[in-house]
């Protein structure tokens, strides 16, 4: 046999396996791939806006992205450092319309709440996403269609809260949208 086709056959493998991990999986409206991993790519994500019942808008940016791995193989999380989101301000009681689009393809589900706490996430290859703290709950949206409506309960307290809207998409993606808001 041959010593040379002994180390062929490995070679060509890894190499192929190479290949078609550096092609990726692409499933979005925007040219993004589903592995997340530059500022570039968080550019290409929209920001989402909060519309409030007196006409002001707010925008901001997607903070995490967390894959869950079903497609890929390989759960992961990344971290926008760039994001930018305006300080909102809501009133309890009123009716507020959140736009998000759909940068990923399908949205399955879309949750707002206000949190009187932290949201920390590991980077890379750990899925975990922590949200610690007091949660209130204002919005959970099982049939989202690029937007949705939501109303700040009056029993919220007047205060400071990290405003926080998770999207899911195509049961895999998460999207943890966070800005500061104020409750008056």
């Amino acid at each position: 046999m041959n010593k040379n086709l002994t180390y062929a056959g490995p070679l060509f493998v890894a190499l192929l396996i190479v290949i078609i991990l550096s092609l990726g999986v692409s499933n979005s409206t925007y040219g993004i791939s589903k592995k997340i991993v530059s500022v570039t790519d968080f550019k290409k994500i929209p920001p989402i806006v909060l519309h409030t019942d007196d006409g002001k808008q707010y925008k901001f940016d997607v903070d995490i992205i967390q894959d869950a791995g079903h497609s890929t193989g390989e759960p992961s999380t990344a971290v926008n450092h760039l994001a930018h989101g305006d300080i909102v301000r809501l009133k309890k009681g009123e009716q507020i319309t959140i736009t998000y689009g759909s940068p990923f393809g399908f949205t399955d589900f879309v949750k707002g709440s206000l949190l009187n706490g932290h949201i920390t996430a590991h980077e890379r290859l750990s899925p975990n996403v922590q949200v610690t703290g007091k949660q209130i709950v204002f919005l959970q949206d099982f049939a989202p269609d690029e937007s949705s409506i939501a109303q700040i309960p009056t029993t919220v307290k007047i205060g400071s809260y990290n405003l926080v809207i998770l999207i899911t998409y195509n049961e895999e993606l998460r999207g943890y949208y966070v800005t500061n808001a104020i409750v008056n």
